[in-house]
């Protein structure tokens, strides 16, 4: 997955364009240089969200089999 690099210092003035972007892209928000945060759309985050609960439940259920 690709994503836009922006400092956050420049996020904060564009903060509207960083949004709509974000449809496209990821963005990655960088504080000297370093990436320090993401901003992705609400389709990104939720699968994200539902790949983190399925391998929560996977976990669970490993977890079960083992005791």
């Amino acid at each position: 997955m690709a994503e836009h690099r922006i400092a956050i210092e420049v996020a904060r003035a564009r903060l509207s364009a960083v949004v709509d972007g974000v449809r496209e892209q990821p963005v990655l928000l960088t504080r000297r240089g370093r990436p320090v945060a993401a901003v992705v759309s609400m389709e990104q985050y939720a699968a994200l969200v539902a790949a983190q609960d399925g391998a929560q439940a996977r976990a669970r259920k490993l977890g079960e089999r083992t005791q």
